[in-house]
């Protein structure tokens, strides 16, 4: 398991200040920061992980000089019926915070957005190297009121409501909506405001618009309320999406107000995947309710996958935890109450995985450390089975004497998992801090609980007090700790992003590579054991085959180059092996991995195979070229992809200057075919042969084609080469690298270059490392 982390700071607030992206980097909100952990992983700026380095690259992302502009900004008084003491005089210390879905930032990483406590919203993105601070992308706020509404008889109301709207109270973002058409997906973020509406924004690299907005109650119910009891919704969460038509989608939004937990159907359309509609209900349906409109619900939580075919909820409220399950057509089929006696606030609410079929854990947490474990069945009728799920509720007391009653006679495995449960750890850090301080009692403040993105580990943020004496807490002195472990019970992984003997396997496009290093590496030989077994199976039918890549006319090309790389099961058992392969070597001297000849092989099948209309640029025809100069001194025992690269040479002959010939490349192709795997061939420099086509950028001379890594021209100047498309890397500022086995591409956003054609097909198409699967990452100076 990973090693608890310890912080000198306290979060912002005791309410889900921890979230863990789909990358596996683990974000709390504190004060005028929002700390970031990422995996640290080999190969990332090419040094070795040995057991004395960090876990993590510790990162922020920074809000001070957010902090510094706010006390500039003159803010008008608001009315004194809507005053409020966090727009006009907050700091804009960070107070909520979410991720989104893979694939929304450059180089299909997260981006991650935060509300301020002066209710300003911000989305960061990250910014050169994965352990570089995160930087502001976009300012929501002053987009969140501009919308068309009802005309106001009364200017002053209409300045009352324009300032209400322009508060950020709340947000959530949703799972990926993935269809065929687009794989990387649709994602909303939804923001309430303080006039009880929320606001549905399409967010990503260069797109940020308004597409809906949500009043799920009268207007008169702001006008009744204002000044006296809140006029926003929160607690906001999402379900995963679900299928109801060919082209439609939908999902629901959780969130509470006035004691009562509610859902919104939100639909989307994406028959048209570039302008996807957005529809939503016109009447929430009801969860259920607290003790009363002024007691609170806590927190509301769903499962991040269907389980057994339906969506699975739950919310935590006073005295009791409740789940519930809808069926197909979005009804409720199910509602359980687990009581409790938890009266003070829900820190934290999720779900984990576990073994047992058609079954998942619910994990409550609480301000002062209690849990409530709850493995619940999912019941097949609207009447579930008494005995189906169970409830265990602990406290920080009784934690400790459990488990040393459980512990005298238990196996060794199972006294490991016992130890490595979070509500054991966390009582053991409790006895631990009463021992350093020689106290007879201490207390437990919580501020969050996350689940990691494939499910495997728990992390919850915490920090030790003293109950009976005075802490006099300075700066110097504030401690947090982000604990990780098993959730009790837990199986360690998702079903759909997981690894099963059956050879299901995730992508990644849906799982980073990284996610799945992180998990590897905290629970060890069980979680590896399971991915060799995974593929094991895939691999059993035999290499990779290349006669399934044939494009059909009016396919999209970069869906079409995906769809036979990354989304490959085969190929991705090898991108998984290679993974394997670099946990290996954490503790070991770093060295670049091999490159694959099945993986090379399928790209380079994929991008001849597509229409010679995108190769009318001159980066286009070098890549072409590229592909197939590969082609026929690797892998020319494949005679698909002879007669691919004859077809390109064929088309580059007619489409370049006369001056330029392709003759030599040609007869390498028929010595190919005539000696089959023969390597008698007619080179012209050390078994390779020189290009009229490739030139050195340095000396004009021509380069030499013998080796994957790199090019040289027949003067001695030497050039890394591009590990996709195997151009020479002559400019260092348009390459990325891969955050997981460091092998450099082209392909970086460069100011004032532009790409079109197959070039920009191909780094479309191939948006993560085609090794790995890992994330790139690039400089910005």
């Amino acid at each position: 398991m990973l090693k608890n982390v310890r912080l000198r700071l306290f979060p912002t607030t005791t309410y889900n200040s921890l979230v863990w992206s789909a990358e596996g980097a683990l974000a709390l909100a504190a004060g005028e920061n929002v700390v970031i952990l990422v995996p640290k992983l080999t190969g990332q700026d090419g040094r070795q992980t040995d057991k004395k380095s960090p876990q993590f690259w510790h990162t922020v992302a920074d809000m001070r000089q957010l902090i510094i502009d706010a006390m500039d900004e003159e803010i008008k008084p608001a009315p004194a019926r809507i005053y409020s003491i966090g727009e006009e005089q907050g700091p804009g210390y960070a107070y909520q915070i979410a991720w989104s879905p893979l694939g929304m930032s450059r180089y299909r990483r997260c981006l991650l957005a935060v509300i301020a406590t002066n209710h300003k919203m911000y989305i960061f993105e990250p910014v050169g190297h994965v352990g570089s601070d995160m930087r502001v992308l976009y300012d929501l706020t002053p987009l969140s009121f501009k919308f068309q509404d009802e005309k106001d008889a009364d200017e002053k109301e209409k300045e009352i409501r324009t300032r209400l709207r322009s508060r950020c109270m709340g947000m959530a973002w949703s799972l990926a909506c993935r269809t065929d058409e687009n794989r990387w997906g649709e994602s909303l973020i939804a923001v309430a405001n303080d006039h009880l509406e929320m606001i549905f924004f399409r967010i990503g690299q260069g797109l940020q618009e308004m597409v809906a907005v949500l009043k799920p109650f009268p207007a008169r119910y702001v006008a009744k309320y204002i000044g006296t009891r809140a006029t926003h919704f929160k607690a906001l969460r999402w379900s995963p999406w679900r299928q109801c038509d060919k082209k439609k989608y939908y999902a629901f939004l959780a969130y509470f107000w006035d004691g009562k937990a509610v859902v919104s159907r939100v639909t989307l359309d994406v028959e048209d995947a570039s302008e996807p509609q957005v529809s939503i209900g016109s009447e929430p349906m009801l969860l259920g309710k607290a003790m009363s409109n002024l007691h609170p619900i806590f927190s509301v939580a769903f499962a991040p996958e269907l389980i057994a075919g339906r969506i699975v909820a739950a919310y935590a409220a006073q005295l009791c935890t409740v789940v519930l399950t809808f069926d197909e057509d979005g009804s409720i089929l199910s509602r359980e109450e687990f009581e409790n006696t938890f009266v003070e606030r829900c820190s934290g609410l999720d779900f984990a995985p576990t073994n047992e079929p058609d079954t998942v854990i619910v994990q409550v947490l609480t301000s002062q450390g209690k849990s409530q474990i709850i493995t619940y069945k999912i019941p097949t009728t609207a009447s579930p089975s008494p005995s189906a799920s169970t409830s265990t509720i602990q406290g920080i007391a009784t934690v400790q004497g459990t488990d040393d009653a459980a512990i005298k006679d238990a196996p060794t495995e199972e006294l490991e998992n016992v130890q490595t449960t979070w509500p054991m750890t966390l009582a053991e850090m409790k006895q631990d801090y009463m021992s350093e301080y020689d106290i007879t009692k201490a207390q437990v403040r919580t501020y969050g609980l996350a689940v990691s993105p494939l499910g495997g580990i728990t992390a919850i943020a915490a920090s030790f007090h003293p109950k009976v004496s005075l802490e006099y807490t300075t700066a110097h002195t504030e401690r947090t700790t982000l604990i990780f472990g098993f959730a009790p019970g837990s199986s360690g992984c998702w079903s759909s992003f997981g690894f099963t003997p059956k050879g299901a396997l995730p992508n990644p496009i849906t799982t980073a590579t990284e996610a799945v290093i992180l998990e590897s590496v905290a629970l060890g030989k069980p979680f590896t054991s399971r991915i060799h077994a995974a593929i094991s199976a895939v691999t059993a039918d035999g290499n990779p085959r290349l006669e399934g890549i044939t494009f059909t006319p009016g396919e999209d090309e970069e869906e079409f180059l995906a769809k036979h790389t990354l989304l490959s099961k085969p190929l991705n058992a090898l991108r998984y092996t290679a993974a394997l392969k670099r946990i290996a070597q954490m503790n070991h001297k770093y060295e670049l991995l091999p490159e694959n000849p099945h993986i090379i092989a399928a790209s380079i099948v994929s991008a001849l195979s597509v229409p010679r209309d995108l190769c009318t640029d001159a980066d286009s025809k070098r890549i072409l070229y590229s592909l197939a100069c590969i082609g026929i001194m690797g892998l020319y025992s494949s005679s698909i992809i002879l007669g691919l690269a004859e077809s390109a040479f064929t088309w580059l002959s007619t489409h370049t200057p006369d001056e330029v010939r392709f003759d030599l490349e040609l007869s390498i192709v028929a010595m190919r075919r005539r000696a089959g795997n023969s390597d008698e061939l007619p080179v012209s420099v050390e078994n390779g042969f020189v290009s009229s086509f490739e030139r050195c950028v340095i000396c004009a001379a021509g380069m030499v084609w013998r080796d994957l890594r790199i090019a040289e021209c027949t003067a001695g100047h030497r050039f890394s080469r591009c590990a996709i498309t195997f151009l020479p890397i002559t400019d260092p500022m348009a390459t990325r690298e891969c955050s997981v086995c460091a092998r450099t591409v082209l392909g970086a956003d460069v100011e004032d270059q532009e790409v079109a054609g197959l070039a920009a097909t191909v780094f479309g198409g191939w948006e993560t490392c085609l090794l790995c699967g890992g994330r790139y990452w690039a400089e910005e100076s």
